[in-house]
């Protein structure tokens, strides 16, 4: 069979895409499979992710849960006029990205000069949510209306020992790394096999965010004045030391916490 796939590149993801807005070309207990062959950088075309776009309708949704059994009650068809998904390389379901929704939103624009749309995102959670995205008039930049930052649910993060700071952001007690190889950069501070890590969480937008305070090397300032501070030119996030912590957090931790839930990934920072 062959599959029609575009390819699109946005702000340093890359994504393989595949049109379904015209019908399925996949069966669902296909696609996670395709995925995983098609992200393939050796035998497949190569990409962070795989893309499908799809209409939203009752047969659509139906069909989704049917094989994944995400919702209690499939969402209302009439909430969006299409569906994302987004899934990973090793074939799990993601529940959103900011770019793969942008890099959609360029290709209704230049395959069906759609400007404007609503897309059912966050699939794989129990409420998935509706968005906006677009493209400008002269088609060179697109966009997507991302949800206000709010705290993880639970069906996100659900092993995580996290208690509420406010209505969006939650403290993390404690997550304990074992077995940390030397691969993964903690040699430029300690020669440990295990760390302990501690701070809070947070979902602005298409992705889960740690702000995560790791053996004194990463500074005690407030999350909440982390996540919603504005940035100003000439003070950016500081990282203390060598500047070498956060390569440190995001090769352990993407190794490492992605084992604790499929479904959620990490975009590390440190201040």
């Amino acid at each position: 069979m062959s599959i029609p796939i575009s390819k699109y590149t946005s702000y340093g993801n890359n994504f393989v895409l595949i049109d379904e807005t015209q019908g399925r070309i996949l069966d669902e207990t296909e696609t996670s499979g395709f995925a995983h062959e098609v992200t393939d950088i050796n035998f497949g075309v190569g990409a962070d992710n795989f893309l499908a776009v799809q209409r939203c309708t009752h047969q659509t949704l139906e069909t989704i849960n049917g094989h994944r059994s995400y919702w209690t009650e499939s969402p209302d068809p009439d909430c969006a006029d299409f569906i994302f998904r987004m899934f990973e390389s090793d074939g799990t379901e993601a529940f959103s990205c900011g770019n793969g929704l942008m890099s959609i939103a360029k290709y209704l624009f230049q395959t069906y000069q759609i400007r404007q749309a609503r897309i059912l995102t966050e699939i794989p959670t129990r409420t998935p949510t509706v968005v906006a995205i677009g493209t400008e008039s002269d088609g060179h930049a697109s966009w997507a209306r991302m949800p206000d930052p709010r705290r993880v649910p639970d069906d996100m993060a659900v092993q995580l020992p996290r208690t509420p700071i406010n209505d969006r952001v939650d403290g993390i007690s404690r997550i304990e790394l074992n077995e940390i190889r030397r691969s993964d950069s903690i040699r430029f501070f300690s020669n440990a096999t295990a760390v302990a890590l501690s701070g809070a969480s947070c979902l602005p937008g298409s992705r889960i965010w740690l702000f995560l305070r790791m053996m004194g090397l990463i500074s005690k300032a407030s999350p909440i004045k982390f996540f919603f501070r504005q940035r100003i030119r000439n003070n950016p996030p500081r990282v203390l030391k060598n500047g070498r912590a956060a390569v440190l957090l995001s090769s352990i931790l993407l190794v490492n916490i992605s084992s604790v839930n499929s479904r959620i990934s990490f975009p590390l920072v440190s201040i």
